[in-house]
């Protein structure tokens, strides 16, 4: 299964997730499921880029995530993991932080298989 495809998957069902997209750093979409994916690239990458350059320049640990309220109470959250970007569209009337909460499970996950997948095989 190829990342985008964990991605597709995994990220629908994570409760209060009303829609994803999953991008890179230059803002070329890999996975989404939403409406108005290209305008929603855009912000993510040019504020995760920012917010990336404003930790470096000013020596902040790194960003995790940023969230921008939407009109309806739709907040747009983007996440950082390695040279990429996630943003995720939440539903109305969930908790944030959990959802937050949830979202950063699943990347932590995906995270350690990457570099789990990248580790040296034991010789038997």
């Amino acid at each position: 299964m190829t990342g985008t495809d964990l991605f597709s998957q995994y990220l629908p069902q994570i409760k209060g997730v009303d829609g994803f997209l999953v991008l890179r750093n230059d803002g070329h979409i890999l996975a989404q499921n939403i409406e108005q994916a290209e305008k929603l690239a855009s912000l993510s990458a040019l504020s995760g880029i920012n917010a990336q350059s404003i930790q470096k320049t000013m020596g902040f640990m790194p960003f995790r995530h940023l969230v921008f309220a939407r009109e309806h109470n739709r907040s747009l959250i983007v996440f950082t993991l390695d040279k990429f970007y996630v943003g995720i569209l939440a539903k109305t009337g969930f908790n944030l932080s959990d959802i937050i909460d949830n979202v950063y499970k699943f990347l932590f996950k995906i995270k350690i298989k990457k570099i789990s997948d990248h580790s040296p095989k034991e010789e038997e």
